[in-house]
C-alpha cells in the first residue's frame, strides 16, 4: 500500500488554511460571511497554493544569499566556482545573472498561470511566440553556454561564461516587456495600491527564518568544536536552545504569516482574474437569470428587467460575484464605476443575494 509522507499532509493543511483565510478576508468586503469552512474544496487550495508559490517566489533570491558559499556558487567574475565550472571540472555553476534569468522564468510562468484571464485568448495567441523564446532562450541559451566557452582561451573563459549569461538575461527582460506590455500597469497598479506590503511582509519572514537558521549552524557548530568530555553536556545545551530558538521564531513568525495572509488578499488577490480563482471580475462575462413564476420575494427588485417580454422573469446584466451552497451572489456590472474600481477597498459593489431554487436558468450575454 502507497504511503503519503506526513509533511505532505501537514503542507496540503497550511494551503488549505491559507486559502480559505484570503478568500474569507477578501469577500467580507462584500458582506459575505457564510463561506463554506470545507478546507478541502479546490477554490481554497487554489488560491492557498496561489499565495504560497508567490512567497516561494520572493524567497528565492534569500534562499541564494543564504547557500551560495556553502555549496559553491560564486557572483562575481574571475570565482573559483566560476573558473572551475568554465574549464569543465564542475557541472555545478549558478552567478548572478543566471540566478536572474532562473527566477524571471518562474515569474514568467507565474504570471501567464495567475494573472492572465484564462479567456484571455488574444493575449495568448499575440504573446505565443514571446513566451517561447523566454523557456528556450533561458533553458537552451544559459546550458549551451558553458560548452561553448571551451573554445575560448583563458584567462577569458570564465569572463565569457558571466558576461554571456548577462546578455541571456538581457534578452528575457526585452522578451518580458513585448510579452507582458499590456499586464504592467495592471502591476504597476497593484504595488501602488499598497502591493509591496506583501512583499515586505514576506521578506520579513525570511529574513527572520534565515538568522534562525544561521543560529542554528553555529550551535552545531559550537558541538563539532567541543572536547569529547563537554560534547554530552554541549549536546544537552543545544537541544534546550534550539527548542527556545524556534519557540521564540514560531510566535514571531505567525504574526507575520497572517499579515501578509491578509496583505494577499486585500491587495493581490484582487487582481487574480476569477477565471484563475481570484477576485478580479473585470473579464468576468454578464449574465441573465431566468426566474421561475412562483420565485416571488426571493428576487431583489433591483435585479428585474422590465425592458424584455419572456416566458420567464430575466434579470438585468449582472456578474456572478460568489456560488455559496443555497445562493448566488451577483452584482452589475456597472456598480461604483466598474470592476477596476472594485479593486479599492472603499468601493466594493453593491452584492444581491438570490436563491438558487428560484433560477431556472443562467444564460451568457454575448456582444
Amino acid at each position: 500500500m502507497l504511503s503519503i509522507p506526513s509533511w505532505l499532509f501537514v503542507l496540503g493543511g497550511f494551503v488549505s488554511i491559507s486559502g480559505f483565510l484570503i478568500a474569507y478576508n477578501f469577500y467580507s468586503n462584500f458582506l459575505l460571511y457564510s463561506l463554506d469552512p470545507d478546507f478541502l474544496k479546490a477554490r481554497y487550495l487554489s488560491v492557498g497554493l496561489t499565495f504560497l508559490l508567490l512567497q516561494l517566489i520572493i524567497a528565492l533570491p534569500f534562499l541564494y544569499s543564504q547557500f551560495k558559499g556553502s555549496i559553491g556558487l560564486a557572483n562575481t567574475p574571475g570565482g573559483s566556482a566560476r573558473d572551475s565550472v568554465a574549464s569543465g571540472e564542475s557541472p555545478l555553476y549558478l552567478d548572478a545573472p543566471l540566478m536572474a534569468s532562473s527566477l524571471l522564468m518562474v515569474v514568467n510562468l507565474y504570471m501567464v498561470a495567475v494573472f492572465i484571464p484564462a479567456r484571455s485568448v488574444a493575449f495568448l495567441s499575440e504573446a505565443w511566440i514571446a513566451i517561447m523564446f523566454v523557456f528556450s532562450i533561458t533553458i537552451f541559451g544559459n546550458l549551451a553556454i558553458v560548452p561553448f566557452s571551451k573554445i575560448i582561451e583563458d584567462p577569458y573563459r570564465s569572463r565569457f561564461v558571466h558576461y554571456a549569461h548577462w546578455v541571456v538575461l538581457g534578452l528575457l527582460i526585452i522578451a518580458d516587456g513585448y510579452e507582458f506590455n499590456t499586464l504592467f500597469p495592471t502591476l504597476i497598479e497593484m504595488l501602488y495600491r499598497n502591493g509591496w506590503t506583501f512583499i515586505v511582509l514576506t521578506s520579513m519572514e525570511y529574513v527572520v527564518l534565515a538568522r534562525v537558521l544561521r543560529r542554528d549552524r553555529e550551535f552545531s557548530a559550537t558541538i563539532n568544536g567541543a572536547t569529547e568530555i563537554s560534547a554530552g553536556k554541549a549536546r544537552r545545551t543545544r537541544s534546550h536552545s534550539r527548542f527556545y530558538l524556534w519557540c521564540t521564531t514560531i510566535a514571531t513568525l505567525t504574526p507575520f504569516y497572517y499579515l501578509a495572509v491578509l496583505s494577499f488578499a486585500f491587495t493581490v488577490y484582487p487582481y487574480i482574474p476569477v477565471s484563475r480563482g481570484g477576485g478580479d471580475y473585470d473579464a468576468s462575462p454578464e449574465v441573465a437569470l431566468y426566474f421561475s413564476d412562483d420565485a416571488g420575494t426571493q428576487i431583489p427588485p433591483d435585479l428585474l428587467d422590465h425592458s424584455q417580454q419572456t416566458d420567464h422573469v430575466k434579470s438585468l446584466p449582472v456578474i456572478i460575484i460568489f456560488v455559496g451552497d443555497n445562493s448566488i451572489y451577483v452584482a452589475q456590472k456597472r456598480d461604483k464605476n466598474g470592476p477596476k474600481d472594485w479593486r479599492r477597498r472603499d468601493n466594493w459593489p453593491h452584492v444581491y443575494e438570490v436563491n438558487k431554487r428560484a433560477i431556472v436558468a443562467i444564460q451568457e450575454i454575448t456582444l
